[in-house]
């Protein structure tokens, strides 16, 4: 009986072990936050809003997907979804949406100009920042249409911002935004990398993970408990037996 006494005891402390290792991530799991509803204010860029419907491009631009207007330049992105870890910043929401560009109408009634933004998307880790979109573009010049998804488009200046530590809402407000190489490409070539873009504010809620419910490891354990009883009540039978003779 002692040999069982000690397997189960170094049984215990080998879970004992195991649970400490595990907890810190458990800790970190029951800290994350979902991110659901919320919106996005984003001009893309001002000038390029004028100079489409302005006289030379004499053009305009229509909302899709439930975008709507702020103010006199600004588009809002609404329905926002993702992620949010209080304990290292890290943050992720798409958002619904777009805005679709058209102008330079040529004589067969297309236009030279085509260029849709939509479901803008956050995406902030390590105190870095950037703004994805999908776009679709006809290139400047030779007319070629382009279908990209989620486009790296600007990055985020995020100078000063401790995105740690929030609960809800979160906000943003009136943070820079640079064209990146790809936002460039995809922009269909009428703004080089590095220009400076509108700045970009948003407002999400989050909701914190729910309570975990009694797993079954607790059942486990009571029938241990059970087991180990019985055996503690069948070997003091035992001693006093031989006692006894």
């Amino acid at each position: 009986m002692p040999s069982s006494r000690s397997s189960r005891a170094l049984a215990v402390a080998l879970l004992a072990v195991l649970l400490g290792a595990l907890l810190p991530a458990a800790t970190a799991q029951a800290a994350s936050r979902t991110v659901q509803g919320g919106r996005l204010d984003w001009g893309i860029k001002a000038s390029f809003q004028s100079y489409v419907t302005g006289p030379i491009a004499n053009g305009s631009w229509s909302l899709t997907g439930g975008a709507a207007t702020v103010g006199g330049s600004q588009f809002r992105f609404h329905s926002a979804t993702g992620s949010y870890d209080p304990d290292s910043g890290a943050f992720s929401s798409g958002f619904s949406g777009g805005v679709h560009f058209t102008g330079h109408k040529k004589a067969d009634g297309s236009n030279e100009l085509d260029l849709t933004i939509s479901r803008p998307t956050i995406r902030i880790s390590g105190g870095s920042g950037m703004l994805h979109a999908d776009m679709v573009s006809k290139e400047r010049g030779t007319g070629k249409v382009s279908n990209r998804s989620q486009v790296p488009l600007a990055k985020l200046g995020l100078g000063g911002i401790n995105m740690k530590g929030g609960s809800t809402p979160i906000a943003l407000t009136n943070v820079p935004t640079t064209l990146t190489a790809e936002g460039a490409s995809a922009f269909a070539g009428y703004y080089t990398e590095g220009t400076p873009l509108d700045p970009v504010s948003l407002s999400v809620d989050t909701k914190g993970a729910a309570e975990p419910k009694p797993s079954a490891p607790d059942e486990k354990k009571d029938e241990e408990e059970k087991k180990d009883k019985a055996e503690k009540d069948e070997e003091k039978a035992g001693r006093f037996e031989d006692a006894a003779v």
